[in-house]
């Protein structure tokens, strides 16, 4: 499983350690469960030099076909001011240091929550030379599926406990900086589970801690980072600000954290073939050479795609309807489980290099392995949430802050009065935005984006 996972094997070092002296033990311990920074895999190459990330968030309107399968309409800059955001940037760079860091004056994606609510995000990512390279990702070659890189890459979208402004503790949180103690506090039986010196992660609660009542807080959040695997671990601090006492507690763990994600957002996979254009887009050209499909040998020529528009990234990047869709996750769509929240969604490019056998390749009858199951009629992708045990190389791995700031399904008086506290123009339209009359919804984005059509995901 992942590095954040290596705590697992403590269990069977117990007889190894035993005999150490305890500022051993916890020295060894120390380097089991730090925590890891965002970093590039090294051994992955083309793709490997990602410099830049470009995230982007569109309000999202879907429309249903008879097929089953719905298209969304996804929507750009307006022309006009809005009740709140349709469209949001986060710009996210290297520094000098080599971490991510964002850039944008953008610093969190604001987002309301609602049965009908629907949000497209686009993930680009740029080499040192401003390049898009979300390509080097789904190459694909029947005959050599080691130098396929769509055969190893998913993206994963799940939740994250630190910022990356390195603040640690970030588990979500209400948008007033309340602790959701479900989210972040690991228990037994029902209370929660005091720190010991093997705890990977740890937070402090005042002795007199009532559930729910924990706010967040920068420095004992640093402080309780820096006891970790230390003496302190099992010390009462007396904090200086409120001259309460505190001492460490267990919190959640990745595992356990990521089981809850569908809590609070769900994401949908809608990448394209190819990867970089959108929905529908009748293309001349294609990045893809094309076989013979009874030889399996490249013809020497690209794919002709004047009879085919871009379509949704299917597996093999086989361009016929019903074949099994794949997924890469530089597009899909979400929408958010739960308001008045606020919380770092992990994203995370995993090289899967798994050698489990699940089904036989198409073009050798060699057995295909790693990213797709076969366990059922057709070969799949995993879940969005849900990558493979085995899989634990990442060539990217970082948070993106969101904030849930109201509910559409509210009353409207209520609704409006949580937007109020974050965006103040025009309220009055809130009503055309989600109406239940296609038509007042159609018109209003109509003018809303005259000149300015929005694409489809």
């Amino acid at each position: 499983m992942n590095k954040y996972l290596s705590v697992l094997a403590l269990p069977a070092l117990t007889v190894l350690l035993f005999g150490c002296s305890q500022e051993r033990t916890i020295e060894m311990m120390r380097t089991l469960v730090a925590a890891p920074s965002a970093t590039i895999e090294r051994d992955v190459k083309g793709h490997e030099m990602i410099s830049s990330i470009q995230a982007v968030l569109h309000y999202a309107l879907p429309v249903y076909y008879d097929s089953g399968d719905n298209v969304y309409f996804v929507y750009g800059i307006s022309s006009k001011p809005t009740p709140f955001p349709l469209y949001q940037e986060i710009d996210i760079k290297k520094d000098d240091s080599g971490n991510l860091v964002i850039t944008s004056d953008r610093k969190a994606f604001d987002v309301i929550k609602g049965e009908n609510v629907f949000y497209g995000l686009e993930l680009k990512y740029f080499d040192v030379n401003g390049q898009l390279i979300n390509h080097q990702f789904s190459t694909f070659d029947p005959l050599d599926f080691d130098a396929s890189t769509i055969e190893q890459h998913q993206t994963f979208f799940t939740l994250q406990n630190y910022s990356l402004d390195r603040l640690p503790l970030t588990y979500p949180m209400t948008l007033d900086s309340l602790y959701i103690d479900d989210f972040f506090l690991s228990r037994e039986g029902g209370k929660p589970v005091k720190a010991g010196f093997t705890s990977p992660s740890v937070v402090y609660l005042p002795e007199d801690y009532e559930p729910g009542t924990l706010m967040y807080d920068k420095s004992r959040a640093l402080l309780a980072s820096d006891a970790v695997m230390t003496q302190k671990v099992t010390e009462v601090y007396t904090d200086p600000s409120d001259g309460k006492k505190y001492r460490l507690y267990e919190t959640l763990e990745q595992p356990e954290l990521i089981k809850k994600t569908r809590e609070l957002f769900s994401y949908e996979y809608r990448d394209t073939d190819p990867v970089d254009e959108p929905l529908g887009k009748t293309i001349a050209n294609d990045d893809l050479p094309d076989y013979d499909e009874t030889t399996h040998r490249s013809k020497g020529t690209f794919r002709s795609r004047l009879k085919y528009p871009v379509s949704r990234l299917r597996i093999d990047r086989r361009l016929e309807p019903g074949q099994p869709l794949d997924a890469l996750g530089f597009k899909g769509i979400m929408q958010f489980k739960r308001k008045n929240v606020c919380f770092q969604m992990r994203v995370s490019i995993c090289h899967i290099l798994s050698d489990s056998p699940y089904h036989r390749r198409p073009a050798t009858g060699e057995w295909r392995s790693g990213k797709y199951d076969n366990r059922g009629s057709q070969p799949s992708v995993h879940a969005s949430d849900n990558p493979g045990e085995s899989w634990n190389n990442y060539d990217l791995d970082f948070p993106i802050p969101f904030r849930v700031i109201a509910d559409a399904d509210d009353p409207r008086d209520v609704f409006k009065q949580d937007l109020l506290r974050y965006y103040t123009d025009v309220p009055g339209d809130i009503d055309k935005i989600l109406s239940d009359d296609d038509e007042v919804v159609n018109r209003y984005f109509r003018r809303l984006y005259f000149g300015q059509p929005p694409f489809k995901m």
